[in-house]
């Protein structure tokens, strides 16, 4: 994101360091409400830290993200386990709550 997408009126010194970015995340082929999101160095070697930053939702995410020399993308649970994600080309179209719940609509 440009720097004048983001307004922050409080201490410039409290987002010293913070990258925001607008993240577009995928499940399942379908995509995902954006989302502000932060970057900032991981805990963990060669990693990045991505917190959540809208204020308008209820289920807030926090994770560690890690690429190997095989340019494959991993989230990071533990320093003993990771998850690999999976790049798919499909992108399935939105199919209304209507439809998907056709059963439960009389």
């Amino acid at each position: 994101m440009g720097s004048n997408d983001v307004k922050y009126t409080g201490n410039p010194n409290d987002i010293k360091g913070v990258v925001f970015l607008r993240v577009r995340a995928y499940k399942d082929g379908f995509e995902l409400p954006s989302q502000i999101s932060t970057y900032t160095p991981s805990k963990y070697n060669n990693a990045i830290k991505i917190v959540k930053m809208d204020r308008n939702d209820e289920r807030p995410y926090e994770f560690d993200l890690a690429m190997d020399g095989d340019k494959k993308i991993y989230i990071i649970n533990s320093p003993t386990s990771a998850k690999q994600l999976q790049q798919v080309d499909e992108i399935k179209k939105d199919i209304p709550l209507t439809e998907r719940q056709k059963k439960f609509i009389w």
